[in-house]
């Protein structure tokens, strides 16, 4: 029969490897360098090398093979990282669930939001959190989408807002929620506006024009309708922050996909002018969470409205309303 777990066969196996080596090894698997390692740990290059060379002699194998930009795992480093990524996370929430002061605070609800995402949305999001409880402190952190959903997956983020859903056979503990939708227009400040608002969408050929970083949903979109339309603008721009294109346009410099729903704050805040829509061309959000046990009240309450349906105000072309009735 097989004994305990822990007793005695899993002691033996377990002697002589704790938790700061891997720790520290997710750390520089995370990172790809001992030096960006040693820097977020706080701790020594030495002390991270020392606990890393400790870890493989424990396992027999090698964990990492130097590169020009670092280091990077090798495949039976890939395979101890998955492990490692399970218990940093099982860590974080055991702290998260078992206050380490006395009289903790309560933890905030922490919200990852995609560059590619409007501003205005995450905004609009946030608000619906306020109105469910208007006490609630929120965290908003934003980052890569790769690293988001990996620190979702981790605990470390109660929800990732973003612009296209997360494929669930690649990451099956995550489910993405349709928050809300919007048509696609283009802005422009002064006379560029008045010049290219006459014979739209033709007027964009060859026209300065910002566009979202190449990869983003919504470049491919655009990418897309701009080739079936035969229409080659002039990129002068491209960013991965949405937020960088409306100063981009402010001062003139060119036109500007935006989100018709966001047309009320975003044009008058920056002095834009809607030259027009664009035909057949809808942005979706999602709001992305994981499956855990314990969950913090108001991401409970955020998937509940979910469920329901999107919880954002969507603007709707005459034959979306028509099909809706």
């Amino acid at each position: 029969m097989k004994s305990a777990i822990g007793i005695p066969d899993d002691s033996v196996r377990l002697a002589g490897l704790n938790l700061n080596h891997l720790l520290y090894f997710w750390a520089v698997g995370r990172t790809g360098s001992v030096t960006k390692a040693a820097a977020a740990m706080r701790v020594a290059q030495p002390t991270i090398s020392e606990q890393v060379r400790r870890l493989e002699d424990r396992l027999g194998a090698m964990l990492f093979e130097r590169s020009r930009r670092g280091v990077r795992l090798t495949p039976a480093g890939d395979r101890v990282m998955r492990y490692a990524e399970e218990v940093v996370g099982i860590c974080t929430e055991l702290t998260a669930a078992i206050p380490l002061r006395k009289y903790a605070e309560p933890r905030p609800l922490t919200i990852g939001a995609a560059d590619a995402v409007p501003k205005l949305i995450v905004r609009a999001v946030i608000e619906h959190c306020w109105r469910g409880d208007p006490t609630v402190r929120v965290l908003c952190r934003e980052w890569r989408i790769d690293h988001l959903l990996a620190e979702l997956t981790l605990h470390r983020l109660d929800a990732v807002i973003m612009d296209s859903p997360v494929e669930s056979d690649h990451v099956p503990r995550l489910t993405s929620h349709l928050a809300g939708s919007s048509m696609i227009g283009i802005a422009a400040a002064g006379p560029l506006a008045r010049r290219l608002k006459a014979g739209l969408p033709k007027s964009l050929h060859g026209a300065p024009i910002g566009l979202p970083a190449p990869g983003s949903h919504l470049r491919q979109m655009l990418d897309r309708w701009f080739e079936q339309h035969r229409i080659r603008p002039k990129v002068v721009l491209e960013a991965e922050d949405r937020s960088n294109l409306h100063y981009f346009a402010q001062a003139g410099h060119g036109a500007i996909p935006f989100a018709l729903s966001t047309a009320g704050v975003l044009l008058p805040s920056f002095g834009l002018t809607s030259i027009g829509r664009l035909p057949g061309l809808r942005e979706e959000y999602y709001i992305v969470m994981v499956d855990r046990p314990r969950q913090h009240p108001a991401a409970a309450a955020m998937r509940a409205d979910l469920a329901a349906g999107p919880i954002l105000p969507m603007d709707r072309s005459p034959s979306t309303r028509a099909r809706r009735r």
